[in-house]
């Protein structure tokens, strides 16, 4: 019989770990919204204009 292989697992800081998560979550933020603008038909370069982002705050309370 073959002995079965175990492979050791190595830990990442749990700080680290979160700081991973927070990146990946605005990546997925970013694509979102550019998605969102192509499934509307609108430019997705208008995502990068300042005008947007003025909107988007005075939309969320600012």
């Amino acid at each position: 019989m073959k002995k079965p292989i175990f492979y050791k697992l190595t830990r990442i800081p749990l700080g680290f770990g979160i700081i991973i998560v927070v990146i990946l979550m605005i990546i997925m933020f970013l694509i979102g919204i550019l998605i969102g603008y192509l499934l509307n038909h609108q430019n997705p370069l208008e995502f990068f204009d300042f005008h947007t982002w003025k909107h988007f705050k005075q939309l969320f309370g600012g």
